[in-house]
């Protein structure tokens, strides 16, 4: 693999290079290393699919990059002669950067590693890619031309690797651990791209080309223009299709991290990010189901999702247009009114309610008792979602807030002045207590 043999008199000669094709091939490694990072670090976030798919996808994409910019990179190469390709070694040489990329990747992204663990991996990493360089090269048998390697150039390489490919790992395994900044990972596959070049080029410039039959053939680029076309191409289709689906997958897995899996609505995560946006609205309510009894029956749990149900399909019939509505807790759900009409109509719509319930309550299946209440606030002037529920809030802890079936608003002196009253009482009772 090394040296092949000299016949005759060997002549050297000199290679030419397309600059193009040389940049296109580095380009190609960088992206296929970023599409691996990014598909690597999907690992352990909220998905649709298993981490080690995701550790599979990742080692796929960056096998075929280093793979794809060693093909493409050797287009960009002409020199004397023809070239015949053993196919089955070709398709042979991705294994070993593939399985490096694998173990390479599941060692960086454990949540506690050493430094030597870091190192163990970098080398792994670059030997992947030294061996699916010589094995790519072993392949191809060119005719009246030998090559010789210096190898002061080719340990170059390897050192470039090695060392480029433990910055890449390094910066991955950081990303992993605290943010997923898309710097970091850029950072990471140019790393990973230089890793993947530098054994590629000072390998080839590390090659000194021979003639060694008695006619000198033109200069023939080592692989054709369709080869080329159709290995850039396939690189490019699958970039867009893993990386797109990867992304499309973390959309989704965020929208539905934001909806509760029982009634579909947006959850307390969604009323949190509501809250944290400073929205400003005209009215905010608090519907609350307290004291929830299920009566005689084994399976609690199911009969009380059956009730939570019943009682939501009858909450959204007539809801008034504009208002969105928030499961925050288990038998807690907030109405937010951002439209002044809304607003105005939402204390006949829970008026009405009130008595539908009733009825619901009553032709459920099952024996259920529970208490029904709404605390709302109100502003004609739109004011943060915040501090409109931090005033219903306010109405729901009130000592004075109880009933069945009832609707309390928010009423400025009152309620905060009789719950400031209650907080000394409670004080006063304490003392007393220690006394």
């Amino acid at each position: 693999m090394i040296n092949n043999s000299i016949q005759s008199i060997p002549i050297s000669i000199d290679i030419s290079i397309v600059p193009e094709l040389v940049i296109t091939s580095i380009v190609v490694s960088c992206l296929s290393s970023f599409a691996a990072i990014y598909l690597n670090n999907r690992r352990g976030q909220p998905s649709f699919v298993s981490d080690n798919i995701w550790l599979l996808l990742a080692a796929i994409v960056m096998s075929l990059g280093i793979w794809s910019m060693h093909f493409i990179g050797m287009s960009a190469i002409a020199i004397p002669g023809t070239m015949t390709l053993n196919y089955v070694q070709t398709l042979l040489s991705i294994v070993p950067p593939l399985i490096a990329s694998y173990v390479a990747f599941y060692i960086v992204t454990r949540r506690r590693i050493s430094s030597k663990g870091t190192w163990f991996a970098s080398v792994l990493m670059g030997t992947g890619i030294l061996f699916m360089h010589y094995i790519g090269m072993d392949a191809m048998v060119y005719s009246n031309v030998a090559y010789t390697y210096n190898m002061l150039l080719v340990a170059c390489s390897v050192l470039i690797a090695i060392t480029a490919s433990y910055v890449a790992l390094y910066i991955i395994h950081n990303t992993k651990i605290t943010s997923n900044a898309i710097s970091k990972e850029i950072g990471a596959s140019l790393f990973l791209g230089v890793a993947t070049s530098s054994v590629h080029y000072i390998g080839i410039f590390a090659m000194d080309f021979v003639i060694t039959g008695d006619i000198t053939p033109k200069m023939e680029h080592m692989h054709d223009d369709f080869m080329t076309t159709g290995v850039l191409l396939s690189v490019l289709f699958v970039f867009i299709l893993v990386v797109g689906g990867s992304f499309l997958d973390k959309l989704l897995s965020n929208h539905f991290k934001l909806i509760d899996s029982l009634t579909k609505l947006p959850n307390r995560y969604a009323f949190i990010k509501l809250l944290n946006h400073q929205e400003k609205a005209k009215s905010v309510a608090m519907f609350s189901i307290r004291d929830l009894h299920l009566a005689n029956h084994e399976y609690n749990f199911i009969v009380e999702d059956k009730f939570i149900e019943a009682i939501l399909e009858e909450l959204q019939r007539g809801l008034p247009p504009f208002v969105d509505i928030y499961r925050i807790r288990e038998h807690y759900f907030v109405y937010v009114m951002k439209d002044c009409k809304a607003s105005e109509e939402m204390d006949r719509y829970f008026e009405k309610k009130m008595i539908r319930l009733k009825e619901v309550m009553a032709a459920f299946p099952q024996e259920v008792s529970c208490k029904v209440m709404v605390c709302m606030d109100s502003s004609d002037e739109a004011m943060t979602v915040r501090d409109l529920y931090m005033n219903v809030m306010t109405v729901d802890k009130h000592p004075s807030t109880e009933g069945n079936y009832c609707i309390i608003h928010y009423q400025k002196g009152y309620h905060t002045r009789n719950f400031s009253e209650q907080l000394l009482a409670d004080l006063d009772v304490s003392l007393a207590k220690n006394e």
